[in-house]
């Protein structure tokens, strides 16, 4: 299971899921799944490293069965989409993405962006 928080940056705390909202979707799942749980974030700065140390995340792995994981470093495999132009395009997707026994929670803030209207998933 993959618990997907979303730090646009690693150093500002308002553009970034809270701590405790992964905290809160930890506390639902702890009667409900007993498995791995990976947290894992890939950040638009570049490694969200920086961003598990600066927004206390480190807090998450000592409470719960977690760890937390850089998706820059997951492994891949090619997968096809189609652009505007209806052209079938190869994009990498996160293999264990692909895993149909895996389960992707998405956690992210909503906010307001430069380049897009919102995020909201």
């Amino acid at each position: 299971m993959f618990i997907k928080p979303n730090f646009v940056v690693t150093n500002v705390p308002l553009c970034a899921t809270h701590a405790d909202a992964v905290r809160g979707v930890l506390d639902f799942l702890k009667p409900l799944y007993s498995g791995k749980i990976i947290v894992g974030e890939s950040s638009a700065m570049g490694s969200p490293v920086p961003g598990f140390e600066n927004y206390d995340y480190r807090a998450l792995e000592a409470e719960y069965n977690v760890t937390l994981a850089d998706l820059n470093t997951r492994p891949t495999q090619p997968i096809w989409v189609i652009d505007r132009n209806i052209h079938a395009v190869p994009c990498q997707m996160i293999a264990d993405f692909m895993d149909p026994k895996s389960y992707f929670v998405s956690v992210t803030r909503l906010k307001t962006h430069d380049t897009v209207v919102a995020t909201m998933v």
